[in-house]
């Protein structure tokens, strides 16, 4: 799971802590990146870089990815 407050590009270190999680990933096991992205005023932009950087990783990792985006304020459950 990646919690941000905003939707700019991951600090390189945290991308470098992705890609080592992915190398010490066992082949074959499923599993699943869930990416929550709040921002101040509105909802994430689906188009924007870091969910475009994050569907990669996702996929390289052979991982599901569920991308959650609300406005701060509006916190609702994940169905």
């Amino acid at each position: 799971m990646v919690a941000v407050r905003d939707d700019h590009a991951l600090p390189g270190h945290i991308q470098l802590w992705l890609g080592l999680c992915l190398g010490l990933r066992e082949q074959g096991v499923g599993g699943l990146l869930l990416a929550l992205i709040r921002k101040a005023d509105e909802v994430a932009d689906a188009e924007s870089s870091l969910i475009d950087y994050l569907k990669t990783v996702a996929v390289i990792g052979g991982l599901e990815f569920f991308p959650r985006r609300a406005p701060l304020g509006k916190i609702t459950s994940i169905d």
